[in-house]
């Protein structure tokens, strides 16, 4: 997996990265909006094989054209052609991001003052409020996702103990939903996962571990692993995965985990 933040042409608050981003907590509806970056998940982003772009905060939701051509969030949906998107960056990595089905592009609603601009959809027109640049994660940066295979509305909490992580606080992981966040090395790359089921208990998680990822070489990628995996009341953790990244392609690591109740 390979996750971007999506960082806007706009160059009029002052030189700042804005990147687009799910204005308040990812669900179906929500509008987008332009934000300082800080690499929450609600500002990253999957483009899948078929073209959606899917949120790093909630795997069921995808970019999508509602009602009154309004850009939102929504859940995916197999065969809504209103989900499908082009994104093509010149040489210079910027470009537009454009709807398959209708051809409009997203476009800054205010490019006088881009922080905090609602974004929307428009006709190309080449302007710097419709350009944007995707922006990845290197090879000493390690992406997790943890997925939600339980009828349980859970809560995952990240905690650097060595490095730095994206997600400060917590954050909802709804049932047959997954969530992606991103851990950088600094003296080290160790995270603790830790899953919340508030009707079990509001204090004690349910199911934790620690992901890990040595430091890359030259040109070897440092090991990643899962481990100190724990589980109380049913819950399990199965489907453990981990993969180095990559120093030639500047690739991030990746583990998954997902979370099971029997």
């Amino acid at each position: 997996m390979q996750l971007l933040y999506f960082v806007t042409g706009d160059t009029s608050n002052g030189g700042a990265d804005l990147v687009l981003s799910i204005a308040g907590t990812p669900a179906p509806g929500a509008t987008l909006q332009t934000t300082t970056s800080s690499t929450l998940p609600s500002q990253l982003w999957q483009i899948t094989p078929a073209g959606r772009i899917v949120s790093a905060g909630n795997s069921t939701l995808a970019l999508s054209i509602g009602p009154d051509n309004v850009l939102i969030v929504d859940t995916v949906q197999q065969d809504n052609q209103a989900q499908f998107w082009t994104f093509s960056p010149g040489s210079d990595g910027l470009g537009t991001i454009a709807s398959q089905q209708t051809g409009q592009v997203l476009t800054l609603a205010a490019p006088i003052d881009p922080l905090n601009s609602a974004v929307g959809l428009a006709p190309s027109g080449n302007s710097a409020a419709q350009q944007w640049s995707g922006e990845g994660f290197d090879v000493y940066s390690l992406l997790t996702t943890v997925t939600n295979s339980t009828p349980n509305a859970l809560t995952l909490a990240a905690q650097a103990v060595e490095g730095t992580t994206n997600l400060s606080g917590s954050i909802p992981l709804p049932p047959g939903t997954s969530v992606t966040i991103v851990s950088s090395y600094n003296d080290g790359l160790a995270t603790n996962l830790s899953v919340f089921d508030a009707s079990y208990s509001s204090s004690n998680s349910v199911a934790s571990c620690v992901v890990h990822q040595h430091r890359a070489g030259m040109v070897i990628a440092g090991e990643v692993w899962v481990d100190t995996i724990n589980y109380v009341d049913g819950y399990q953790i199965t489907n453990v995965t981990s993969e180095k990244g990559s120093v030639r392609d500047s690739l991030p690591g990746n583990a998954a985990v997902t979370i099971a109740h029997i």
